[in-house]
């Protein structure tokens, strides 16, 4: 059986060296692609009931509605402008944890990595206003189930099985 870390480790392997061939990649997207994508980014978008024990700071869910603006800002923007990032780390044993836990809160079939641009509002709510991060690119690890985002399960306080997964994020930023 193949360890959860060394998936873990593979994907972020993978996510880097998309973030990679994205820069490389010139090739522009159409108008129909961006409103595909940011359809499937924000229809039903709702704020999560956070079920992880979050901190001031960093590693940790962030609110999907945020994060999906964040991706759609990055799909919008050309990143050779934007500040380099070269990667970002993210704690273990968090990481782990917010793993575990999906299972219990989400029908999740697979995890994808997706590149967003941090902007003001996200910054205010998580970064404790670290003005430095805006427009750095990030990565968010988004759970997902069937070809599209997961959405948790339904329970006494979530009736249906209408409001989406927050994504992980909030890692450390290189450089």
């Amino acid at each position: 059986m193949i360890k959860k870390t060394t998936i873990l480790f593979a994907l972020v392997m993978v996510a880097m060296m998309s973030m990679q061939a994205c820069k490389s990649d010139k090739k522009q997207t159409t108008s129909e692609d961006s409103t595909a994508v940011n359809k499937s980014l924000t229809d039903t978008s709702a704020l999560a009931i956070d079920k992880f024990e979050t901190t001031e700071g960093f590693n940790q869910p962030v609110r999907y509605d945020l994060a999906a603006k964040c991706m759609q800002d990055y799909i919008d923007c050309d990143p050779s402008k934007l500040p380099r990032t070269n990667g970002v780390k993210f704690e273990k044993v968090k990481l782990l944890k917010w793993l575990n836990k999906l299972d219990d809160i989400a029908n999740v079939d697979s995890i994808a990595f997706s590149l967003g641009k941090y902007d003001k509002p996200t910054l205010d709510v998580y970064a404790n206003r670290d003005y430095k991060k805006l427009n750095r690119i990030t990565i968010f690890i988004c759970p997902y189930f069937k070809g599209g985002p997961a959405y948790l399960k339904p329970t006494d306080l979530i009736k249906t099985d209408s409001v989406k997964v927050d994504p992980y994020n909030l890692g450390e930023i290189y450089p």
